[in-house]
Order: structure tokens, then sequence, then C-alpha cells
């Protein structure tokens, strides 16, 4: 793409971004936007931007909080399976006991 058609694009989409192995490297806009942008930080653009970021960390925030759930929920599980196989451990070998004591 040459930097014509780029340029056209920023013009109808108000901005380009160009991405390089998934990763945001560079964002075209027409001065006049940049402008926008720049001078006014009130500007809907740069309000969407900081909205989206508050959603982001509200988002993260939540996720974090499942996965503590989840993490709480596998010791607990954990936990109780430990206690299961004691529990199973003792009973062989009180089994194991009383079998040896009936043939002496």
């Amino acid at each position: 793409m040459n930097i014509d058609e780029l340029k056209n694009l920023a013009k109808k989409m108000g901005g380009v971004v160009i991405i390089n192995n998934n990763i945001p490297e560079f964002v075209i806009l027409s001065y006049e936007n940049y402008r926008k942008i720049e001078g006014d930080k009130n500007h809907p653009i740069e309000k969407t931007q900081i909205g989206r970021q508050g959603e982001e960390a509200q988002l993260i925030e939540r996720l974090n909080k499942e996965i503590l759930a989840l993490k709480e929920e596998i010791k607990q599980r954990e936990e109780e399976e430990l206690e299961r196989e004691e529990e199973l451990e003792n009973e062989l070998k009180e089994t194991e006991g009383e079998e040896l004591e009936e043939i002496r």
C-alpha cells in the first residue's frame, strides 16, 4: 500500500492503525484530527479512549476476581481429595490389621 492510499483511508476512516505482528505500531490521522485530539482532551475520540481504558480495567478486575475464586475452589477440592485419600488409607490399614489378627 502506498502513501496516497493510506492518506485516502485516513480521510475516509478518520485514521489508520498500522499493525505489525498483531502489535499496533503507527497511527495515521489527518492533521485536523490530530490537532483536535492534541489540543482538546475533551474531544470525543479522547473520551472514548478513556472510557475504553476504564472498561478494560473493570474487565481485568472482574477476571482477576474470577481467577482467584477458581484457584480457591481448586485448592478446596484438592484438600477434600487429600482428606478422602487419608481416610481410605486409614480404612485400608484398619482392614489389613483386622485380617492379620484373624490369621493369627
